[in-house]
């Protein structure tokens, strides 16, 4: 069975989504213009770049592309992505789906070589996200509903979100939580792709338990680094 992570309402869309009249703020001309083949709606929304283009309201939860490409890396670095590890098995226990703000779902093959440079990730989520899909390896973006990625497609046994106000479990407490951090069942880990503010009430609404591994606020990649490294311990 797998543990499948979701990381959901992630802010990762193109400027498109911002309407045509933003569009035609200088920082998004300019931009368009840099990258020659790009027009001002095909640029991979990023709050670094187009900050002075955003309302106040974009800026809140919209942008933040860097926070994908963060945990990407982690899923793609995890010890069971490692080559000894593939070698001795073909079965991997884990699966990273990337649910966006725009209800669009792709998930990352453990084949995927993610790039490590930002402006190469960049490119190609600009590419994936604009055709819908990319050939090497075969990934394609579907329209589903969070819902419809747990109903449809992985139906789980047991569904975690991982949120700061969840039960407090310290690394030296996961012991007691085998239940939800097994690969003996379909799981489900939730953690947020966006940077700030309270979970969706309808993604609230979908899980069995919350579950936090510190009593403050962590960004998304440090959660998973912890949850993976936790589960690397016994390989």
């Amino acid at each position: 069975m797998t543990i499948n992570i979701i990381l959901f309402n992630s802010s990762l869309e193109l400027t498109k989504n911002l309407g045509s009249k933003k569009l035609q703020h200088p920082v998004f001309v300019n931009d368009s213009k840099r990258r020659k083949n790009r027009k001002a709606g095909e640029l991979l929304l990023d709050i670094s770049i187009h900050y002075s283009g955003m309302s106040p309201d974009d800026r809140t939860n919209r942008g933040r592309p860097d926070i994908i490409h963060q945990i990407m890396l982690q899923y793609h670095f995890s010890l069971f992505n490692s080559e000894a590890f593939r070698k001795n098995t073909s079965f991997n226990p884990l699966r990273l789906f990337i649910h966006t703000n725009q209800d669009l779902v792709f998930e990352v093959s453990p084949e995927w070589r993610v790039p490590v440079s930002y402006i190469r990730f960049r490119g190609l989520m600009e590419k994936l996200l604009l055709e819908g899909s990319i050939e090497q390896p075969p990934v394609k973006v579907r329209n589903l509903s969070i819902e419809q990625l747990l109903k449809d497609k992985i139906k789980p046994e047991s569904i975690i979100l991982w949120t700061e106000i969840g039960e407090k479990k310290f690394s030296n407490e996961l012991e007691n939580e085998k239940d939800y951090l097994s690969t003996d069942k379909e799981t489900v880990w939730l953690i947020g792709g966006y940077q700030s503010g309270d979970t969706p009430k309808r993604i609230e609404s979908l899980v069995d338990k919350k579950l936090q591994i510190a009593n403050f606020s962590l960004p998304s990649w440090k959660v998973l680094g912890n949850l993976l490294a936790y589960l690397e311990q016994d390989l």
